[in-house]
C-alpha cells in the first residue's frame, strides 16, 4: 500500500511538472492537489495488488505434520 500511495506522489509530481504554469496557483498547490487526488488511487491499488498477492501465496502454501520422536537411552552417537 506504501508503494502505490508513493507512485501516487511520483504521479503528482509528473504531473505538476507536465501542467502548464499560471499566476493563480502556485506550484506547490498544484502538487498538493494532485497528491491528494492520486495518493488514494494509489493506496487502493497497492491494497489490491497486496491481496492478490496474499492469495497467490494461500495456495501455494503447504502444510507439514511434524511428528516428535522418543529420546533413546542409547548412546552410540560420537560426541
Amino acid at each position: 500500500m506504501i508503494v502505490g500511495a508513493l507512485l501516487g506522489v511520483v504521479a503528482a509530481g509528473i504531473f505538476t511538472l507536465l501542467s502548464p504554469s499560471t499566476e493563480d496557483f502556485e506550484p506547490s498547490s498544484v502538487f498538493g492537489f494532485f497528491s491528494v487526488l492520486l495518493v488514494l488511487p494509489g493506496l487502493g491499488l497497492g491494497a489490491v495488488a497486496a491481496l492478490v498477492i496474499d492469495r497467490q501465496s494461500v495456495r501455494r502454501a503447504r502444510t507439514a505434520v511434524v511428528e516428535s520422536l522418543p529420546e533413546s537411552d542409547d548412546d552410540t552417537s560420537a560426541h
